[in-house]
């Protein structure tokens, strides 16, 4: 009974104290942020309206969060678990791009070919140039994935987005 009364009190509090109100930083919805990141996240309204992933600090203390969105279809409960899945992705993707290096490797390959056919006395030719062009890029990082500290939607209900982070120590 203790734990649904604290469970309940908990999402009482977010319901109240995550909305943003007018003319205080960016406009975000239906916020869900973890009591001790919701401070960190607003400190940063371009992350919290476009994603990425930083170092933040705030009060002598560094914390590392990385923020993923995916678009909002409809609201059905399949969407619900596609924007879920997405947003995590794309957080994750950027966490370990922040972390870790990329390689890019290109190759290009440029073939011509001409074939002149005589047929009966006439000449025919036809040539053919093709360009192959491939472009592969590696990330090799070992995440191990912080929990997730807030989600919230775009003001405009258009994205939604998910955050991961952790206190760097």
């Amino acid at each position: 009974m203790a734990r649904v009364r604290k469970a309940i009190i908990y999402f009482a509090w977010l319901i109240t104290c995550c909305a943003a109100p007018a003319g205080d930083g960016p406009v975000i919805r239906e916020a869900l942020l973890t009591p001790g990141f919701d401070g960190i996240l607003r400190a940063d309204p371009a992350l919290l309206q476009s994603g990425g992933a930083k170092l933040i600090e705030k009060d002598g203390t560094r914390y590392f969060v990385a923020v993923g969105f995916a678009s909002v279809l409809s609201d059905s409960p399949a969407e619900r678990v596609r924007q879920l899945q997405v947003a995590r992705t794309r957080a994750l993707k950027v966490a370990s791009e922040f972390i870790g290096t990329t390689i890019i490797t290109s190759e290009e390959k440029f073939s011509k070919k001409t074939t002149v056919t005589n047929f009966n006395g006439v000449k025919t030719s036809a040539r053919r140039e093709l360009l192959e062009e491939t472009t592969v890029a590696k990330i090799k990082a070992l995440v191990n994935a912080p929990p997730v500290v807030g989600t919230w939607k775009s003001g405009d209900g258009q994205l939604f987005f998910y955050a991961i982070g952790t206190q760097i120590r």
